[in-house]
């Protein structure tokens, strides 16, 4: 049997009550989502030229931050958690969705998102979709360790988040 450490999923934890409870907690994954954004961010800055793409520093970081992590990542990752496998409680609480701190984020809602986004993204910036999508691809390695915490268990199979 191999044994597993105990690791808090919190990674800091900073006391500040609201109506979200009696700290603000930031999880390890939500510092391995802002890791992999800078790498992609950094990534896509020295290979835009390979990909015959002219977007300025500023466009770059729309893309992975606003478009890709927040639009796409995020709120797509949310939306999809609440759509597939909480609707009932949406059903019942029309602001159920903006409860983030209550949990919740679908990796399949998130690469939807993520999809979508780009294709907003691209098509306000003259750029065809997948001219785009296939510079990003090679960047998403980098989030792999991400999106794998989406299932909320380890390599192992062991689950890390206590419910």
């Amino acid at each position: 049997m191999i044994n597993y450490p105990d690791i808090n999923p919190v990674a800091i934890s900073i006391p500040f009550s609201g109506f979200w409870g009696n700290s603000i907690d930031i999880h390890w994954y939500a510092l391995a989502y802002v890791v992999g954004a800078y790498l992609i961010y950094f990534h896509m800055l020295s290979t835009r030229k390979k990909f015959s793409i002219n977007l300025d520093n500023e466009k770059v970081s729309d893309l992975v931050i606003t478009y890709g992590l927040f639009f796409g990542a995020v709120i797509g990752g949310r939306l999809g958690h609440v759509l597939f496998y909480d609707f009932h409680l949406q059903l019942q609480d029309p602001i159920y969705f903006l409860k983030i701190w209550e949990g919740g984020m679908s990796f399949h809602g998130g690469l939807i998102g993520v999809i979508v986004a780009i294709y907003f993204f691209a098509k306000s910036n003259g750029y065809k979709f997948f001219q785009i999508s296939d510079w990003l691809c090679v960047c998403l390695l980098y989030t792999s360790d991400a999106a794998d915490e989406q299932s909320s268990v380890d390599l192992g199979g062991r689950r890390i988040i206590k419910k």
